[in-house]
Parts: structure tokens; C-alpha cells; sequence
């Protein structure tokens, strides 16, 4: 479901910066996979004020998916969003795998 943002021109919200709203924004035209358009939505809705609650069911995400993010804007990292990967990270790594073959 898509989210109803406000336009880069209206007045700054309480969480972003100008440059990262416009920066997420700008992001959130692109061509994204839905995790990392829905992390891009949570940040702006709670820059508009948004509750939890709210986000979540505007955006169909769970709970600790929109405290993660509402934490990430709050603590001013919002332009940062895409540097955590979506998913949960390799148990496997290439030094495993070497030791595996021997």
C-alpha cells in the first residue's frame, strides 16, 4: 500500500533534516525494493508525526520494524537508510567455506 507523503516543499517535519527529507524523497522516486521503500515511508511518516501504531498499519509493517526506523530518524541517521542490508546476515562466510573444502 502506498503511503501518502508530503511534497519536499512543505515545511520541515520534527525528525529530518531538509536535506534528508529531500534525499529520501528523491530516494523514494526510484526504482527500490519494497523493504527499502517501506523504511524510506516509516521515516518520512514519523517526520509527519505519525505514531507507531499509525505507521504500521498504513504500511501493513510489524512493530519493531517501525521502532527500528522511527529510531533510526530520531537519532538523525535517517539518510543512512539504505546501509543496513535487508535480511538477516550469512552464518556462512568465505573463510568457512575454505576450511569446509579442506
Amino acid at each position: 500500500m502506498e503511503a501518502e507523503i508530503k511534497d519536499a516543499n512543505l515545511p520541515n517535519g520534527q525528525l529530518l533534516t531538509p536535506f534528508q527529507r529531500k534525499l529520501l524523497l528523491k530516494n523514494l522516486t526510484e526504482d527500490l525494493p519494497e523493504l527499502y521503500r517501506q523504511r524510506i515511508q516509516i521515516i518520512l511518516l514519523a517526520d509527519e508525526g505519525k505514531s507507531q501504531t499509525n505507521i504500521c498499519r498504513t504500511l501493513g509493517c510489524c512493530p519493531a520494524t517501525a521502532r527500528h526506523w522511527i529510531h533510526i530518524a530520531r537519532s538523525g541517521m535517517a539518510h543512512q537508510w539504505q546501509t543496513s542490508p535487508i535480511g538477516r546476515p550469512k552464518a556462512v562466510n568465505e573463510e568457512y567455506l575454505e576450511r569446509l573444502k579442506h
